[in-house]
């Protein structure tokens, strides 16, 4: 093994074979998707010679643990060896493991393991295979004498190991001995993938997915997605993004978060854009560089949540001291500058939400109050008989406002509270006129339509009272007394925007 190549790549080399063959696979697997997603000719020949350097180390790294995992155990054929116990077997055989990982590190004295120590005699390893001689392992079949161990069990009276096809019993530590083959399957769908054999690579990817391998999910989503071994489907790409995700992978989080967002036609859709930044942050937080870009570039162009931003302030930090070069750090402290900058207007302007929209409910509270004393003036008899509309207090001739005129024409065909219902309306009006401001927050808008709602019952529940009772109502006076009013409300609050230059909402959802 070349170890400054593998250092050099992020790969641990103090731990077993094993270890160091699934790092090698995800190393495979993340120049993979580098290669994938690169547009510069010069970058992408760059990665090409990486990845063909992972693939040659993974074919080292596989032969040194299909070695272990079939214990060749070499020893001397002395009556300690043979009655040795399983515990100092597996010590052993961890022994022998180091001796190869020397070994496959090309160290000068590749020894033998005898008894937990190297010996430089006829066991000895060399090259990756036993040294030809009384020990010696011909045509994948060890030589039958005494010092020999063949599939992990020794036979009775001579210490040799029988083949494991011949056991009746399989001795303890075999279940160790047979090859992972999720991790040769992945490697073996990534070369049938870059030949162009798509078939192979997504029947190999199928298989493995559905035994919740999160790489192989991931890999399958993309062939999905792209139409790859298959016809093009997003729904499952999207099911299997998803599933891999769900796993832990980030690449997976990172995709489906992306897919989600992109798909996401505004970011008025807020239970779609919060699950998108969801994945993305999962995925940013495990140290995926891509996914802290494209959360900070959200958080400076859209996203007005100020935790959000606040973590996109963190992303910055983190990929600030990731860069080596000076001019990239500096990119990165100044989209924090920015960011820094965003999330004080949001907490400028959540401040000043506060005002319009609380006028706003005041006035929308008013219109519903308004139309309830309204009817109860025109239909006072049925009024009386709606017990849980008793809150509302009895109108004394002072709650009036003093409009003479105005009183004198109404309280010809409306009682006091009709008249107090009117004026409660035109005051609605006004407010929920003024509180209409693009500052304004939704939960207000929504209060707003819900007052539209409350409207109409009252309204219908009056012709249906005025056609049951069928009593003569002065109707075209009615209307009049309500519209006008509301109206001037309407108006006067129009007037109050604009002299405190306060900016008009755009009635999109209203």
């Amino acid at each position: 093994m070349d170890n400054k190549f593998l250092e050099s790549i992020g790969v641990d080399v103090t731990v077993e074979p094993g270890k160091i063959l699934e790092q090698l696979e995800e190393k495979q697997l993340e120049y993979f998707e580098r290669l994938e997603n690169v547009s510069d000719e010069a970058r992408e020949n760059e990665l090409k010679k990486i990845l063909q350097r992972i693939e040659d180390e993974t074919v080292q790294v596989k032969k040194v643990v299909d070695a272990i995992s079939r214990s060749l155990i070499v020893d001397d054929g002395s009556e300690e060896g043979k009655k040795e116990a399983p515990g100092k077997k597996d010590n052993k055989i961890a022994k022998e493991i180091e001796g190869l990982k020397k070994q496959s590190g090309q160290q000068s004295d590749p020894g033998q393991v005898q008894s937990g120590k190297p010996k430089q005699d006829s066991g000895q390893v060399k090259n990756g295979k036993p040294k030809q001689d009384s020990n010696q392992v011909k045509n994948g079949k060890p030589k039958q004498d005494s010092g020999q161990v063949q599939s992990g069990e020794s036979k009775p009276g001579s210490g040799q190991v029988q083949n494991e096809k011949k056991q009746s019993d399989p001795g303890p530590g075999k279940a160790d001995q047979a090859a992972p083959a999720g991790r040769n399957d992945i490697s073996a769908g990534l070369q049938s993938y870059k030949k162009g054999d798509y078939q192979t690579a997504f029947r190999i990817f199928s298989e493995l997915s559905e035994k919740r391998d999160a790489n192989a999910q991931l890999l399958l989503a993309r062939m999905y997605e792209k139409g790859e071994g298959t016809s093009r489907n997003e729904d499952r790409a999207r099911f299997w993004y998803k599933s891999s995700a769900d796993i832990g992978n980030p690449d997976a989080q990172y995709a489906y978060g992306t897919l989600i967002l992109v798909n996401t036609s505004s970011t008025d859709n807020e239970e779609e854009v919060k699950t998108g930044m969801t994945y993305l942050e999962r995925a940013a937080d495990q140290g995926h560089a891509e996914a802290m870009d494209r959360h900070i570039e959200l958080a400076l162009r859209g996203i007005k949540d100020s935790q959000r931003i606040y973590r996109a302030m963190g992303y910055c930090d983190i990929r600030t001291a990731q860069m080596k070069d000076s001019y990239d750090k500096n990119i990165y402290q100044d989209k924090k500058k920015a960011l820094q900058e965003k999330r004080k207007n949001e907490a400028r302007q959540e401040k000043a939400q506060k005002v319009p929209t609380n006028i706003s409910i005041i006035g929308n509270i008013l219109y519903i109050v308004g139309f309830l004393y309204l009817f109860r003036g025109i239909h006072p008899e049925l009024w009386e008989g709606i017990k849980f509309l008793g809150f509302l207090p009895s109108v004394k001739p002072g709650m009036i406002i003093p409009w003479d005129t105005f009183t004198a024409w109404a309280g010809s065909f409306l009682p006091v509270e009709g008249i107090f219902g009117i004026e409660v309306l035109a005051v609605g009006a006004a407010l929920s006129s003024i509180g209409a401001t693009i500052y304004r927050k939704k939960s207000a808008k929504r209060f707003g339509k819900f007052t539209r709602y409350v409207f109409f019952a009252i309204f219908a529940w009056h012709v249906w009272a005025s056609v049951t009772l069928d009593e003569p109502m002065p109707e075209e006076e009615i209307f009049m007394a309500v519209i006008v009013p509301m109206i001037l409300g309407i108006i006067v609050g129009k007037i109050v925007k604009r002299i405190f230059k306060m900016n008009e909402e755009k009635d999109d959802d209203e």
